[in-house]
Order: C-alpha cells, then structure tokens, then sequence
C-alpha cells in the first residue's frame, strides 16, 4: 500500500501481524524441536520415553524428514494460496502444526517421524507466504519493519525450544508448545482478513476495496480507497496481462527469478537446518544451547532495529561475512582444537547471530518484493524444494560424514553468495513492485532515481 495514501498506520494491520508472528515462533519451535530431544533420546536414559537409545540413522532421519515435509509441502499450498487466499492456507498450516505437535506427546518413534514431516509441511509455505501477505496487507515505508519484526518471534521460539526442551520432560514439553498453534490459530482466525491483492488479482474489486477500507480506515471518504485500487490493479496489469511464456523471456524476470533461486539455495548451504537440528550434540551441553537461544534472540532483535536504517541488501552482506567467518573458526576448530569446551559454543553462537541478520529471513522478503504477482508463488515454491533439498541432504547426513568436509563448504558458498549479493540483489527498501521492477530492468538504484 502506498504511503500517500494511508497517513496513519493502522491498529488493524498491527494486530494482525501480531497474531501471524505466532505463527513464525510456532515454526522456530518445529525446527529447534531435535536439538534438546535428540539429546534425550540418544541414550537409554529417564528423560527418554522410548525405552531405546536411537541409532544414528535414526537421529538422522527424526532431525532431516522435517526438510521433506517443507519440499512436499511447498508447491500444493502455493497453488492453494493463489487458488483460495492466504488467510485460510495459512489458518490450515496453524492446524498442522497443532496435529504435528500433538504427536510429539505419545511415546512412538513412528509417530515421531510423521509429526516431523507434518511440521515440514506447516512451516513450508508460511516462509514464502507469510511475507507476500504482510507486504500485500501494510504500506511500503512500513513493510521491511513489519516483515523483520516476526524475527523476534523467531527468536523467541529458538529459546523455547531450548529452555523448556532442555529443563522440561519430553512429555511436558511437547504439552507445552502445542499452546502456540493453538493461539495462533484462534488469533489470527478472529482478526486476519483476506489480502486486497488477492482479491485484485482474481478480479474481485468490491471485495478488495471492502478489504482496504478495513485495514486502513481512511479518513477522506473511499476516493484514496479507489486510488489505491487502481494502483493495485496497474501492479498486477504490469506483469499479469502477459503470457507466462511472454513474461519468463524478459530478461529483468529471469534476473530476478535467479536472484531468488540462488539466495534461498545457498541460504541453506550456510550449514543452518545442520547447526538448528544439531546444535546440542555438536556443543554437547544444554546449558550451552540456552546461551545460543539468547543469542539468536539477540541477533533477531537488531536485524528489526537496523533493516529499515541500511536496507535488506547491507544486511545481506553483513551477515553473508558473519557466517563465512564463524564456519571459518569452526572449521578450525573440527581440525585442531576438538577437545576445546568453549570454542564450539563461540562458534555457533557466532553463527546463528550472523545469520539472522540476515540471511534468516531477507531472501524470503525480497521473493516477495521483487517477483511479480503472477508468478511469486510459483517461483517461491521452487526456490524453497530446491533449497530444503539442500537441507534434507545436509541434515540427512551431517552426523555420519566427516563434519570438516560439510564446514568447509559451508564456508566457500557464503562467500560465492557474498559476490551475487554485491554485484546483482537490489536495495527493495522502501520501493514500490513498479520501482523495483523499474531498477531491475534499467540497473538502476534508489539512489539514483
């Protein structure tokens, strides 16, 4: 939405993002779930409710099938968001979760690898969906705010998941973390309302218009209603009245199509899902992961300090640098001073603080900036199989394979995203799709406009 044409921001969008944050935490949960659980249940221990110790194989697949459910997941429910909204695929994904997480509280291994692949499945789409609603839904000037303000959720999951985890039995916790589903659900459910694009896109104007007037409560009547309207309508006309054949041969498409395949790719070759699923068993003590929750907490609540300030492409690189260098020093570490107790702990911290600067979330925002309307979803569900591929190869055989050779790659391909990220991503801060569009095709920057 445009800023001359909302001059208050709107308590309605506010709380509706709010209630979706719940969602992002509820997904940090699922991904840091392994990392105190695999801990317990590695040994024939009181702590653990399968009377088993888990093979490696075993820890593998609990900690990787959650990496196929986001790649079986992605493609069906981007068709379903353009088919049926985002409200309502998001509200389904909240209810997957809730199933998932139920499954956690029986004492079945069997059942523990269906609640993995269920929580691949509910957290999958919501990173490429999530940030096309919120944009969709809030001004421009207000949009990078909004987008990184869910990674203090974020953050707050990780250290859920590792406090209650670690400290709580397997039993309680898995009780405990079904409560956020379940609050998003009702939440999100009573204050959510359908994004204006969607309705623009399937040509329903009353209903987007309807829409706008409730999220922003214009104070001049409905005339900044109509205006913004047509200018959705002009967005969508952009790129939506071509053939899909006409609109992938434009040379300013492909190079954004790229762009996006190539940050969510090597967003995952950072050795992330490895160092999320794994993180106790790498540092081997649960204190140690409570100090890595805060961190991560830490480093989420400076991205939402400073993203509208520098913009999404300076973030990049600073944390594209962050990452290079902590899997550098923990490379090093592999090979040399592996009975060391701090260095790990260092290292990871050192990790996921960078991380979450940036590359955490900023490929997903700039899927939504800079991709048009017709084809986002499509793109985005390709770009995210492609990259939990990744995931699901790394994290499938991280525990087995020597950890020096997967570190080591783990370093050359920030470094490769370092050089794409300087020579081609654009600065989106601030824009609009039809100025983004506009420095893609003329390699021009906001400054120069």
């Amino acid at each position: 939405m445009t800023d001359e044409n909302v001059d208050n921001s709107s308590s309605r969008v506010y709380s509706i993002v709010f209630a979706s944050y719940l969602y992002s935490l509820t997904n940090e949960i699922a991904i840091y779930w392994t990392s105190p659980v695999l801990a317990k249940l590695r040994y024939i221990q009181p702590g653990n409710p399968l009377d088993k110790k888990l093979s490696t194989s075993e820890q593998e697949w609990l900690g990787s099938l959650i990496c196929l459910g986001y790649m079986a997941g992605l493609i069906p429910y981007s068709y379903l968001c353009s088919r049926y909204g985002r409200k309502y695929t998001l509200l389904s994904l909240g209810f997957i979760h809730l199933i998932a997480f139920g499954l956690y509280t029986t004492s079945s291994l069997s059942l523990y690898y269906v609640g993995r692949f269920l929580s691949g499945i509910a957290s999958s789409v919501g990173f490429v969906v999530f940030p096309m609603y919120i944009s969709e839904i809030c001004k421009d000037t207000d949009r990078g705010k909004l987008l990184v303000s869910r990674q203090i959720f974020a953050g707050c999951g990780t250290v859920i998941a590792y406090v209650a985890g670690n400290y709580l039995s397997m039993l309680w916790f898995n009780i405990l973390i079904c409560v956020f589903p379940l609050l998003f659900l009702i939440s999100f459910g009573l204050l959510a309302v359908e994004s204006p694009y969607f309705y623009v896109t399937n040509e329903r104007y009353d209903n987007a218009k309807e829409v706008y007037i409730e999220l922003t409560s214009p104070t001049n009547g409905e005339e900044p209603a109509d205006e913004e309207i047509q200018e959705m309508k002009r967005a969508v006309e952009m790129t939506d009245g071509e053939s899909l054949g006409a609109l992938l041969s434009q040379k300013h498409i492909q190079k954004s199509i790229i762009i996006v395949l190539a940050l969510f790719i090597f967003q995952q070759l950072t050795g992330y899902m490895a160092y999320a699923t794994y993180t106790e068993l790498i540092v081997e003590s649960k204190h140690a992961t409570v100090i890595i929750g805060m961190v991560v907490l830490i480093g989420s609540s400076l991205s939402t300090m400073f993203v509208d300030k520098f913009g999404r492409k300076l973030h990049l690189l600073v944390s594209a640098s962050g990452v290079v260098l902590a899997n550098i020093a923990l490379a090093v570490y592999f090979t040399y001073f592996k009975a060391d107790y701090y260095t790990p702990i260092i290292c990871i911290s050192a990790f996921f603080l960078s991380y979450n600067l940036g590359f955490a979330f900023i490929p997903q925002i700039l899927c939504a900036e800079i991709l048009p309307q017709k084809i986002k979803f499509g793109v985005g569900a390709v770009a995210g199989v492609l990259g939990w591929g990744v995931a699901f190869l790394i994290t499938n055989f991280f525990l087995e394979m020597n950890n020096i050779y997967l570190i080591v790659v783990f370093c050359i391909c920030p470094a490769i995203q370092l050089a794409i990220i300087y020579f081609y991503v654009p600065e989106t801060k601030g824009q609009s799709f039809r100025m983004i569009q506009g420095m893609l095709q003329f390699d021009i920057s906001p400054e120069s406009e």
